[in-house]
C-alpha cells in the first residue's frame, strides 16, 4: 500500500494535535489553569519534544518547572 505524502503529512498533525491535547489534559488536571501562552508554546512542539514532555511532566511539583522545560527547549 502506498500512502500520499499528503496523508503522511496530514496523519502526522493529527498525531500532533493528540499528544497537545493529551498532555494539556494531564497538565490540567495535575495544576489547574494553564496560561494562553504555555499553551501556545505546548502547541508548538514537535512530536519528540511532546513526548519527552510527556515523561518529564511527571517529574514536575509545580508549573514553574513546566516553564524551566520548555525554555530549555528554546
Amino acid at each position: 500500500m502506498n500512502l500520499s505524502p499528503a496523508y503522511l503529512k496530514q496523519r502526522e498533525e493529527w498525531r500532533q494535535e493528540g499528544e497537545v491535547t493529551l498532555l494539556l489534559r494531564l497538565l490540567r488536571r495535575r495544576f489547574g489553569k494553564i496560561a494562553p501562552d504555555l499553551e501556545q508554546r505546548i502547541t508548538s512542539l514537535s512530536i519528540p519534544q511532546l513526548e519527552a514532555l510527556v515523561d518529564a511532566q511527571l517529574d514536575f511539583s509545580n508549573l514553574d518547572d513546566l516553564v524551566t522545560w520548555l525554555s530549555a527547549q528554546s
